[in-house]
């Protein structure tokens, strides 16, 4: 009995003290996923050369992918399941929170990353329903990740977009389109995992547009 006591006792502090190490690893390794996932699916970045600014619009796939689930909707009532075991309203408050934060907590996010990168007297910067500009930059989001916290295993947020450059009043002629997969961080709530990931992307996706598609003066 004082052996298994004492193993457990390890086991914990042990997890506890490496937990900042596997965070670390985990971050190093998101670093270096982000900076190669560009998979160019339609069009070329010069068709967008020396565009500055875009309208921008957000859109979940009817199919959306959430890893380890069947379907968007078999996972909301896995979810909705465990927490009102726990606690009565929690389930319901999930599934409010799940679309909610879309538009509260992930997609200004994004736009706040994507505007705050500049390169020199480059940048490219984005804003929702604004007429100024005749490009619309769509990102559709394709699988999510909720990541993971617990005693023995860390999971980032993690979620799969791709990003389609238009004419406003042609939406059917892609000019530039590119699939991507970015890592948030580990150590949080599903949501806040999330949103680092729409963060990273908007920062990854500003870099790649203020870097390839504006010309040096």
């Amino acid at each position: 009995m004082a052996i298994a006591v004492l193993f457990h006792i390890f086991t914990y502090y042990f997890f506890e003290m490496t937990k900042p190490l596997t965070y670390f690893v985990f971050f190093i390794c998101g670093l270096q996923l982000q900076a190669q996932q560009f998979e160019v699916v339609s069009g070329s970045i010069e068709n967008i050369s020396g565009i500055q600014r875009y309208n921008l619009v957000f859109e979940y796939a009817d199919d959306l992918q959430i890893s380890k689930s069947d379907s968007e909707q078999a996972f909301l009532q896995e979810q909705y399941v465990k927490r009102e075991e726990k606690e009565t309203g929690s389930g319901e408050k999930f599934k409010k929170l799940w679309f909610e934060n879309r538009s509260n907590l992930y997609e200004p996010t994004f736009i706040q990353e994507f505007n705050s990168f500049r390169v020199a007297n480059r940048q490219v910067t984005v804003a929702k329903n604004i007429s100024s500009t005749g490009y619309t930059m769509k990102i559709k989001t394709v699988s999510i990740t909720g990541g993971y916290d617990d005693f023995l295993y860390v999971e980032e947020g993690k979620i799969g977009v791709i990003i389609s450059i238009y004419e406003k009043d042609a939406p059917e002629n892609v000019l530039y389109a590119f699939e991507t997969s970015v890592r948030g961080i580990a150590n949080a709530d599903e949501f806040e995992r999330i949103r680092t990931a729409y963060g990273n992307l908007g920062e990854a996706a500003s870099k790649h547009f203020s870097r390839k598609a504006l010309l040096k003066n």
